[in-house]
């Protein structure tokens, strides 16, 4: 985690080389309908190639030499994508639907190559996620502090 933090401002500067969007740093973002959520994506992202042309960015910098290596990502069709059973799946998922944002591109900066993959929003994806966290904050969350 380290490593990833000391070359995200490197990724970033990166990704807006390689793809030519304007990228910004985001901050904390708390939905207000459901206040109790937050999120802290890597940036903000203008594609003004896109509809719409606003979205998010997330930045994984693994202490790694290659893509290739990194077991989160599975080939497919000669081309490597993000696995949809992986936590950093759902992180970009929420993303999304605390944001508002309807597509996430993921860069994962190795220090030989790059991955890059735009995801888009799946509001039932969404759906299910929020469902969970809300049943988690509710239910066990809250009833733990309340009591103390």
């Amino acid at each position: 985690m380290k490593f990833g933090l000391e070359h995200e401002q490197e990724a970033a500067e990166a990704y807006a080389t390689i793809t030519g969007n304007n990228v910004f740093k985001a901050g904390l973002v708390i939905n207000p309908s459901c206040f109790y959520l937050g999120t802290s994506p890597d940036r903000k992202v203008i594609d003004p190639n896109s509809v719409p042309m606003y979205g998010l960015l997330e930045i994984k910098c693994p202490n790694s030499d290659s893509i290739t290596n990194l077991k989160y990502l599975t080939l497919v069709n000669n081309s490597y994508k993000l696995k949809s059973s992986h936590e950093y799946y759902y992180q970009i998922m929420g993303q999304m639907g605390l944001t508002g944002a309807l597509w996430c591109d993921l860069f994962i900066w190795c220090k030989d190559d790059y991955h890059l993959e735009r995801i888009n929003c799946l509001p039932g994806k969404w759906q299910e996620i929020k469902q969970k966290l809300d049943i988690f904050y509710f239910n066990c969350f809250l009833p733990k502090c309340v009591r103390y």
